[in-house]
């Protein structure tokens, strides 16, 4: 199950675009479940309104979140969708007693989900803290995926190329002033590493060569 949270500033839009109300995109909209019970958008805004009167000052008073399920779980009954909705909301902090949210299901596309839009101010006063809330969501997905027995969707970041240390550029730079032949560092290692991937990013195997100068390096194979 794939989350995606949104922080917003205004209930409007994020009704209007979750209930298709100018019917501009052609969603299929399919109401799942919520503690709003307005008839339409209009209505529902009303609902919302009276929480953020209780703490106006909260700019970005609204989330929006979307969860999708894996293309190999087909489509989730709306039951499932409604315990998936209820528990999700209360794994990342909202308490379901105080909160005004929505949710639906759009149809439009070929991967099923759904859409909530929730009050970021509870019936209390208090305000949802939305700090990590991304980790937060996918720890939350990756527990309803095992209680839903769903299939487990890994989130697949790039991973960032670690930066040299001044220590290690100077050093280079030192020995190829003073033209000494030196062991392979980070910068040269990356170097490598870098020209190799770019070339073949499959297939690729690592392997210990020598050099003509007879230091050690870093070089590779490629698979048949």
């Amino acid at each position: 199950m794939i989350p995606h949270v949104e922080i917003g500033t205004g209930y409007k839009g994020c009704l209007d675009y979750i209930y298709d109300t100018d019917h501009k995109n052609l969603k299929d909209v399919e109401y799942i479940c919520g503690t709003a019970i307005g008839a339409n958008t209009d209505e529902l805004l009303l609902e919302f309104a009276q929480s953020y009167r209780l703490r106006p000052a909260l700019k970005k008073c609204v989330a929006h979140i979307s969860l999708s399920a894996a293309p190999g779980d087909g489509r989730l009954d709306r039951n499932t969708w409604t315990k998936i909705a209820e528990q999700f909301l209360a794994g990342i902090g909202f308490d379901l007693s105080q909160t005004i949210y929505t949710a639906v299901r759009h149809g439009e596309t070929n991967h099923d989900h759904i859409h909530i839009a929730v009050s970021r101010v509870m019936l209390d006063g208090s305000a949802w803290d939305d700090g990590r809330c991304h980790k937060r969501a996918l720890r939350v997905c990756r527990n309803l995926e095992k209680f839903h027995n769903l299939t487990r969707v890994e989130s697949i970041k790039p991973e960032k190329k670690q930066s040299l240390d001044k220590t290690e550029k100077s050093k280079a730079r030192n020995a190829k002033k003073a033209g000494k032949p030196q062991p392979p560092n980070k910068l040269t290692l990356q170097g490598w590493i870098d020209e190799i991937l770019s070339k073949n990013k499959k297939n690729i195997r690592s392997r210990i060569y020598d050099q003509p100068d007879g230091q050690r390096g870093l070089g590779s194979a490629q698979s048949d």
